[in-house]
């Protein structure tokens, strides 16, 4: 058997019944997982920020250690 015809074969075989589409990579799955995770993760850290007590500056400037933590914490694990 030639290359090419075992090329043609194993195309053949990684196709599904429903129009001749390949089926999805591996690697795309993975991407499509990845940013799941990242979403959820960003969803829990969003639902911990809480707002200020007053709509006074003085009040939203006494939350700037969990806004840099929240800034910290995205950064890292948009990195990841």
């Amino acid at each position: 058997m030639s290359t090419d015809a075992t090329l043609a074969a194993t195309s053949d075989e990684n196709r599904d019944g429903a129009g001749g589409a390949a089926p999805a990579r591996t690697e795309d799955r993975a991407w499509a997982y990845s940013d799941a995770v990242f979403a959820v993760i960003v969803t829990i850290m969003v639902l911990q920020l809480r707002p200020p007590r007053s709509p006074d500056l003085s009040a939203l400037l006494a939350l700037w250690p969990m806004v840099i933590s929240y800034l910290v914490s995205y950064v890292f694990i948009a990195i990841i």
